[in-house]
């Protein structure tokens, strides 16, 4: 986020190569969230996950935010490779990024929300 907008303010420099390791190690990060989802203890896959708050963010909030995360960055990145020029292409990478971004730090269970777990 930080580079594309450096290189949109500024008209200099390159976004795409960084854009794409995001890109990569975003979906790396997902695959491995979605191994975790089917063997964490803290997601229930039924009606019951509805009835617990830390049972339904893990089960279909957390989930649920991370897949239109992935669709966003996908969306944005494919985008960005049909664009030739550098400036217009780390303009419209930092606003998709950005999207990205916030949807994830929404996802993130914080030790402020209660969520029954902690960083550590």
């Amino acid at each position: 986020v930080v580079q594309a907008y450096r290189v949109w303010k500024q008209g200099a420099g390159k976004v795409f190569g960084i854009a794409k390791i995001t890109f990569i190690l975003f979906h790396v990060q997902f695959l491995v969230g979605l191994i975790l989802y089917f063997v964490s203890p803290k997601v229930v896959l039924s009606a019951d996950m509805f009835k617990s708050s830390v049972a339904r963010f893990f089960s279909l909030e957390h989930a649920a935010l991370i897949f239109i995360a992935i669709a966003v960055i996908s969306i944005g990145y494919g985008k960005a490779k049909k664009i030739a020029d550098v400036q217009q292409q780390a303009k419209l990478l930092f606003k998709w990024f950005l999207v990205v971004t916030v949807i994830v730090l929404i996802a993130i269970p914080w030790p402020f929300r209660a969520l029954g777990s902690g960083w550590f």
